[in-house]
């Protein structure tokens, strides 16, 4: 082969390259909040840092319970037993944990919600997650359309590009955990 018939190589392919991997990066880089726990005993400390203590609540549902948590959460619980993590300052409750975990697809997906004694969303933190599209759920602009609102408010959820699965399981889990808190804490359903 002659100078004159060989190729050039074309300078796109390496500019191409680099933003392949520039995404392929984004797409699995954990952001910099991410709560990065190895059991929920450092997940706790995190969710209330300087209280006193945590009390594990062991909660048996009956059916009555059941019934209004799903109707309030419009859709079914099942769940016959559940823990509610509650931090205390003394004697005073100062928030309410419910951890959730799920298949999000074919994939785990482990999220808590921290609720006020009003019963408003204080906090929702994304434990462990696994998928290309999940990372997307676990950062603040968008979890924080959760932050101050009660069961009954609007949770339609923010759409998050290429994670629908995702969007719908953490809002059917937030409104879940809102609803345990109202009818177990604030009606006091039997």
């Amino acid at each position: 082969m002659n100078k004159l018939n060989a190729k050039k190589p074309n300078p796109l392919y390496g500019g191409l390259a680099l933003i392949m991997l520039a995404v392929w990066i984004g797409m699995t880089a954990l952001p910099a909040h991410a709560l990065n726990v190895s059991n929920k005993e450092d997940a706790l400390q995190h969710l209330f840092p300087g209280v006193s203590k945590v009390i594990k609540k062991k909660i048996w549902l009956s059916t009555a319970q059941r019934k209004a948590i799903s109707k309030l959460a419009q859709q079914n619980v099942s769940e016959e037993r559940i823990n509610v993590y509650v931090g205390m300052q003394g004697s005073t409750p100062v928030g309410y944990a419910i951890f959730d975990s799920v298949k999000n697809r074919s994939w785990p997906l482990s999220f808590v919600t921290v609720l006020n004694q009003d019963g408003t969303v204080k906090d929702v933190e994304v434990l462990q997650y696994e998928g290309a599209r999940v990372w997307n759920i676990q950062y603040d602009s968008w979890l924080k359309q959760f932050f101050g609102k009660k069961i009954g408010a609007d949770y339609i959820p923010n759409a998050v590009t290429g994670a629908t699965v995702s969007v719908r399981v953490v809002t059917a889990g937030v409104k879940k955990a809102s609803a345990i808190y109202q009818i177990l804490f604030l009606d006091k359903v039997k």
